[in-house]
């Protein structure tokens, strides 16, 4: 077990603490990118595996396996209808917000419906704040929990401020992850299942699990010794061992810890910021195989109830599996947002490429503004990684998985279209249907032009 270092970013200049204190409690615009952070903050309880999860071995060899972060407390009874429509207008009400924003956020929980851009366009380039808040009262987490409302708000303006202005990921991502959780708790009510903290763990997971995101994927930080490389190489998931480092830095800091006075006890509390660092970790994309084998093992031995899932059940199994497909979530919205949200993808792509040029890099494929091609590698990671992730999740969230394959299928028909002519070959010495062998089971190298795959919302 490794102590978590302080986070770092690309360049690594370091601050002083009174900086960085000045700096968040400004929370820096959007459009100007926050100075790389090197806080001290109290690790006692703050040590990480270098796998955030159980590994597909001690699944099948160990009823325990040696994920041993948190013990669940003595399991409650179901929450009833935790989402209802009267919890999410009342939400929605009570954001302190214009207008336009509110009927935005009356449709928090609507797939379909829900606009992350248009809130994005209506808050300033601030969407994450308000949506987290609205979902957490939506959940009545706030309520149960007591939670300090001023310093939550606090908080999650200091996260908005910390997400830099990448194309891709930026505090606008985060809001959508945040929201494609709030949806599929509404569309089958599995979070009702959970204690308040595991609610609260998975919310503010979702807001932070990008956090000070320098649109670089993890080889890249290799192939340059960037600062984040040293410090977290030994770790492996260099930019999430950071983005939960600066996470918890900043909830540890004065005015924002939000849960010191609510109904939280000591346990729970220890327990929530267990749980927010694995989420943090389990969403490296070279985790992809071990979140789904791992859920597959839970959901084998205790059911599609998640109610069975309590104690050593472990529970977590189906938080990662829920936050990373919300993650990855983009292909499943509908087609004007999951083509959007494609171009970013690939604009944030084309960014690293600009980078490796300019350091005299051998460019990596997908990154090649001359070569790449974003709609065979788009349609690949639909096929490979995104139908078949939503299949496993289906025994849990039955009537989210029906919404989402509509648009599923219209996004892979769409970016197989594009692909059409094309003559890049994005997947190096395989067909666009076939991963390379190499690549295990999507959990391996983000080196080869397959990125566009394996990091197609973790580069």
């Amino acid at each position: 077990m490794t102590t978590l270092s302080p986070p770092v970013g690309v360049k690594g200049t370091p601050i002083s603490n009174q900086d960085q204190q000045q700096q968040i409690q400004t929370n820096s615009p959007r459009g100007q990118q926050p100075a790389p952070v090197r806080i001290s903050f109290n690790t006692s309880n703050s040590t990480l595996e270098s796998s955030p999860f159980p590994s597909d071995s001690s699944m099948e060899n160990s009823e325990e396996g040696n994920c041993t972060a948190r013990q669940n407390p003595p399991f409650k009874a179901m929450t009833p209808n935790l989402i209802t429509k009267s919890s999410i207008e009342s939400a929605a009400a009570a954001s302190d917000t214009s207008p336009e924003v509110a009927s935005i956020l009356d449709k928090v929980c609507d797939w379909d419906s829900f606009d992350v851009f248009k809130l994005d366009a209506c808050t300033g380039g601030r969407p994450l704040q308000v949506v987290t808040l609205c979902l957490l009262r939506t959940l009545g987490v706030v309520e149960r929990l007591q939670l300090d409302v001023t310093r939550l708000s606090e908080f999650l303006a200091a996260v908005e401020g910390h997400y830099t202005p990448q194309h891709y990921h930026n505090s606008t991502h985060a809001a959508d992850v945040v929201q494609a959780l709030g949806a599929m708790m509404a569309a089958d009510q599995w979070a009702s299942a959970l204690e308040d903290w595991e609610r609260l763990a998975i919310i503010i997971g979702a807001a932070v699990h990008d956090l000070g995101h320098p649109g670089v994927n993890n080889d890249f930080h290799v192939r340059t010794n960037s600062e984040a490389a040293q410090a977290y190489s030994t770790l492996g998931s260099i930019n999430e061992n950071n983005h939960a480092a600066l996470a918890s830095s900043l909830l540890d800091l004065r005015g924002n810890d939000f849960f010191m006075s609510s109904t939280m006890d000591a346990t729970e509390a220890t327990q929530f910021k267990s749980l927010l660092k694995e989420l943090i970790l389990s969403t490296d994309m070279a985790h992809h195989g071990g979140v789904i084998k791992s859920f597959k093992a839970s959901l084998q031995q205790f059911g599609s109830e998640l109610t069975n899932w309590s104690e050593d059940a472990r529970r977590n199994a189906a938080l990662r599996m829920f936050l990373h497909c919300a993650d990855i979530s983009n292909p499943a919205r509908p087609l004007e947002h999951c083509s959007e949200w494609g171009r970013r993808v690939q604009e944030e792509l084309y960014g690293q490429g600009d980078k490796e040029r300019e350091l005299g890099l051998v460019l990596t494929p997908a990154c090649d503004r001359g070569s790449s091609c974003p709609g065979r590698s788009q349609a690949a990671f639909i096929k490979h990684v995104m139908q078949p992730t939503i299949a496993v999740l289906a025994p849990l969230a039955p009537k989210f998985v029906e919404t989402v394959t509509p648009h599923i299928n219209a996004s892979l028909e769409h970016w197989r279209a594009l692909s059409n002519g094309c003559s890049g070959d994005c997947i190096s010495n395989s067909s666009p249907n076939k991963l390379p062998e190499r690549m295990g089971p999507l959990a391996g190298s983000e080196r080869n032009c397959s990125s566009d795959v394996i990091t197609y919302l973790a580069p």
